[in-house]
């Protein structure tokens, strides 16, 4: 049997998902959970004894099952984990049994309605015709629905139907089952007519557009205790901004924020994330925890910092990929107390959430010493630190200007490479080896059994909490069936199929690091499939903060007319000419750069005209460490600056050589693997060479 399985479908994660929260009934959940397990297991090699002993089933009852989970699906797919819902059908019903009259009246008539259009399909060809005018032309919107009752029992009787036959002998005479009919089969087949003849070819031709396959690719998306905080990183950094003029400044930004998740007991971080915004939100909590159960999305240029066998547990050690908690500590931000965030450990893998007592850090002791550890060895080492408070004197030692500080993306990826660097080196947690060598001796020794997620709830789109949403569709403007969800509408092709559907509610699940696609599920919790972002947001790469930063300046008016025709250049124009006064402004406008710099289509988005040359200025500054070395007998690739003008008794030479040892104590070497050098003479000898 499993050699007659699809090489496509032969890992469980790539089958049609159910979102378990959402079944009601518990028995229903376990049987289905117990089934899930067994077949996910038959799929990785189990025997078929063993597979039978979990399902508690007999090994030919399993093999149906199994056939049954396989059975096409209506959505050109297969019914996967669909079909293990109890009572779910996978076959349209087809009734063969005559109607024989019961007991109670209103029972023994299901699949009549069925069973009679497949017997007499001239009833269906008739109704056709009668929607139809003359000159072929539709008048659905003019046909009331007792009209077409009435018409549906003259095309019974047309067709021989017995008046002692169904559904001549019923009181409602098949309404019920006709109005179904309309939406399900007559409307989707005749939809983008019956719009060109009522609203147009405007209207028509807007419904015939929405044909497009208007999908993504769906993405597919250690160890018992997990400790996560969050802390602002104590330096005030800059972003470099291009001016009209051709020149360069340096914006000067809020602080960031920091987000460690870190095992206890091991003292190994399992993801580090920067926050480039005001507060970090729950979606940024929630991606972290993606982050170390599915893995890190680290820079090839952060990886060159990393110390031999540097790195995060989920991306060094292939036995951890996809291993949870059972317990996660919280302390009482409000990001922590989100929904998102207890939906997550409750629902998705089954953990349990504690919060701490405010004001209480001691109870997170290891991320918090962590915390102090890389603000000594790293934060308050670099100039331009704000120190542990205002009152701390590194603030007043550590002072420069702005354009001296360090940039926020080398700010970040040095962070990063700190956290990664830090798992290899041996630590007090793990008893003085690396938490890298501790995991794996623990592995070996079989004193650490991961618990993994389940393959089911490998992906992005599971580490959030469903929203409920309405199938909407409105016929005046051709608009077929779709979802509304922040501020942004989605729809695909089953789903514009889908007329019957609509009015009733749906639950959207999305992954928050790129919003242009999400799944749906109905409310039994089966899934539908995928919906792409229509319109404009579904060109770009987004994540939630931009969607909402967009949708927040535009309730404000802050963008003017029309600013849906090009929202990322819009929000990305407004932050720009804000973010010199505004250092929120230019922590946003940030976020945005860096964001759209680690998405690997992130070419094809078009910003505003200065983005290329700050892009490419910003790499052609990236590639120098040290000014060139001048050789006298060749022309000097770079344009030299003046000498300065000696106002002691000492040469030139001699004031410049101590000018270049006061910079040389403003570079500091970091403890901890990592340098951060101030090149800023030499930045400004680039810029000048590129805008000549």
């Amino acid at each position: 049997m499993l050699d007659d399985i699809p090489e496509c479908y032969r890992d469980i994660k790539n089958w049609p998902n159910v979102d378990e929260s959402l079944i009601k009934e518990e028995s229903k959940k376990t049987r289905y959970t117990r089934l899930s397990i067994a077949i996910d297991a038959y799929l990785q090699g189990t025997t078929l004894s063993d597979v039978a002993a979990i399902a508690k089933l007999s090994s030919n009852r399993f093999l149906k099952l199994l056939k049954r989970c396989l059975t096409p699906a209506p959505d050109g797919g297969i019914w996967g984990c669909r079909a293990l819902i109890q009572g779910i059908r996978v076959k349209q019903l087809q009734r063969t049994k005559i109607f024989t009259k019961q007991d109670n009246l209103k029972a023994g008539y299901q699949g009549m309605f069925g069973r009679l259009m497949a017997m007499h399909p001239e009833i269906g060809e008739a109704l056709r015709d009668f929607v139809k005018k003359k000159n072929g032309r539709l008048r659905l919107n003019k046909v009331t629905f007792r009209a077409m009752h009435q018409e549906f029992l003259a095309a019974c009787k047309a067709a021989g139907v017995q008046p002692t036959e169904y559904p001549f002998n019923t009181d409602r005479q098949a309404r019920e089952p006709l109005r179904k009919w309309l939406k399900s089969d007559l409307l989707v087949e005749q939809g983008e007519a019956w719009t060109k003849s009522v609203h147009g070819e405007d209207a028509a031709q807007a419904f015939g557009y929405q044909d497009g396959d208007g999908q993504a690719m769906r993405a597919y998306g250690p160890y018992l205790v997990w400790i996560i905080d969050e802390t602002p990183i104590d330096y005030e950094a800059i972003y470099e901004l291009p001016n009209p003029r051709g020149d360069w400044e340096e914006i000067e930004l809020r602080r960031a924020s920091a987000i460690r998740v870190r095992a206890a007991g091991v003292g190994a971080n399992l993801a580090s994330c920067v926050v480039l915004g005001p507060q970090p939100t729950a979606e940024d909590i929630s991606q972290a925890i993606q982050r170390a159960i599915l893995g890190s999305k680290t820079t090839t240029s952060t990886r060159q910092a990393y110390v031999e066998g540097a790195g995060y547990p989920v991306d060094v050690i292939p036995e951890l990929k996809y291993a949870v908690p059972q317990l996660v500590m919280l302390d009482n931000a409000l990001s922590h107390l989100a929904d998102h965030v207890q939906f997550i450990c409750l629902f998705l893998f089954g953990g349990r959430t504690r919060l701490g007592v405010a004001y209480t850090p001691q109870e997170r002791a290891p991320v918090e010493a962590a915390f102090a550890a890389i603000a000594r060895r790293l934060i308050h080492q670099v100039p331009g630190t704000t120190g542990s408070g205002p009152h701390d004197p590194v603030r007043r030692t550590a002072a420069v200007a702005p354009k001296d500080r360090i940039r926020v993306d080398k700010l970040t990826e040095a962070i990063d490479a700190y956290c990664a660097n830090e798992n290899a080196l041996p630590a007090a947690a793990s008893h003085y080896i690396s938490p890298i060598e501790r995991l794996r001796r623990q592995l070996a020794s079989g004193a650490l059994k991961p618990v993994y997620l389940p393959s089911t709830k490998r992906h992005p789109h599971y580490f959030c909490k469903p929203a409920r949403a309405t199938v909407r569709s409105n016929a005046k403007t051709g608009r077929r069936p779709h979802v509304n969800y922040l501020g942004a509408r989605y729809s695909s092709p089953l789903l514009q199929s889908s007329f019957a559907r609509v009015g009733s509610t749906v639950w959207i699940r999305t992954d928050f690091d790129d919003l242009r696609t999400v799944l749906l599920f109905d409310e039994q919790g089966n899934e539908i499939g995928p919906l792409q972002a229509q319109g404009q947001w579904g060109k770009f790469p987004h994540d939630i903060r931009i969607r909402k930063l967009y949708l927040r300046l535009k309730k404000k008016n802050e963008f003017g007319p029309r600013a849906d025709d090009d929202p990322l250049a819009c929000l990305f124009n407004f932050l720009r000419l804000k973010a010199s006064k505004d250092r929120t402004a230019a922590l946003q406008l940030t976020h945005i750069v860096e964001y759209l710099r680690r998405q690997a289509d992130a070419a094809g988005v078009q910003l505003a005209d200065e983005y290329g040359s700050w892009e490419d200025a910003c790499n052609a500054v990236d590639t120098l460490s040290l000014l060139p070395q001048i050789d006298p007998s060749r022309p000097s690739p770079l344009p030299l600056m003046p000498a300065p003008v000696s106002t002691s008794s000492g040469s030139p030479a001699t004031e410049k050589s101590e000018e270049q040892t006061a910079s040389d104590r403003d570079s500091t070497k970091i403890e901890g693997n990592t340098v951060v050098q101030s090149i800023s003479y030499s930045r400004k000898l680039v810029r000048r060479t590129i805008y000549k």
